[in-house]
């Protein structure tokens, strides 16, 4: 089983946001999430296994 996790940060104002995410495979996911506009938001997808694994993905975007 692998559950998915994720999460969107703003630094400038130190808010966070929930990101929706839909598993499609056991090693691919998509997110969603609504963003405000004109901030860089770094958003954390975080994987974990039965087995105890954890992968992290992290990736910065300007809105």
């Amino acid at each position: 089983m692998v559950r998915w996790a994720a999460t969107a940060h703003n630094s400038t104002n130190d808010s966070s946001t929930g990101v929706a995410v839909v598993p499609l495979t056991g090693r691919t996911a998509l997110g969603n999430a609504s963003l405000a506009a004109g901030r860089s938001w770094t958003l954390r997808f975080e994987v974990s296994t039965r087995g105890g694994g954890r992968s992290l993905m992290a990736t910065t975007v300007r809105t």
